[in-house]
């Protein structure tokens, strides 16, 4: 059996494609936005319109292989390696499912990892687990950098900044009127009548 790679289609960019120098400020900017008392660098606004292609770009990176690759894969390694897939249905389709979750280009590094380094006197197949092993670190690395990505697009957001801000304006006018140890009230009740 030939596993042959799909071809990419390409499609219209839907946001102006950032230049290098503009991903090295993305970049910046997400160490800062992982921290939420942090503020973002000047000038950090700009990179909203750029977000939209990178977070494409990145989920990309993440998109998942699909449970019938990994069935068809699962079959070869057993047919070349003579041992007879598992009797347990309920196993398999969870391995299978677990791994139909990774990206193509990690499931096939893992593939020939395990191809390669398989011990021949183990009867079975490899697991989820056995093939996670190589690559755990740059799945962790991807799905990480869609999440910091994400965040920062959501403190980019204009409109959601507005309403945080007025609410927080809000919550404070209300602990200003309540509180009886605001800074307003004791600097009131220290002035001399």
């Amino acid at each position: 059996m030939t596993v042959v790679a799909l071809r990419r289609t390409a499609s219209l960019p839907t946001s102006p494609a950032p230049d290098p120098e503009t991903r090295v400020q993305i970049s910046n900017a997400l160490s800062f936005a992982e921290d939420p008392v942090a503020f973002l660098p000047d000038g950090t606004d700009r990179l909203a319109d750029f977000l939209p292609a990178i977070i494409d770009e990145a989920e990309k990176q993440i998109e998942p292989v699909g449970p019938a690759e990994v069935l068809r894969c699962l079959v070869a390694f057993a047919a070349a390696r003579g041992v007879s897939m598992p009797q347990d249905d309920l196993a398999l389709d969870l391995d299978i499912e677990i791994m139909g979750l990774w990206p193509r280009d990690l499931f096939r590094l893992a593939i020939r990892s395990v191809w390669t380094s398989w011990p021949s006197h183990y009867r079975r197949l490899p697991d989820a687990n056995a093939l996670l092993e190589p690559i755990k670190e740059e799945l962790d690395r991807r799905k990480k950098r869609v999440g910091d990505l994400r965040h920062l697009a959501l403190r980019l957001n204009r409109e959601r900044r507005e309403e945080m801000d007025r609410r927080t304006e809000e919550m404070r006018a209300y602990s200003r009127r309540t509180d009886p140890y605001s800074l307003e009230k004791l600097a009131a009740a220290q002035q001399p009548v």
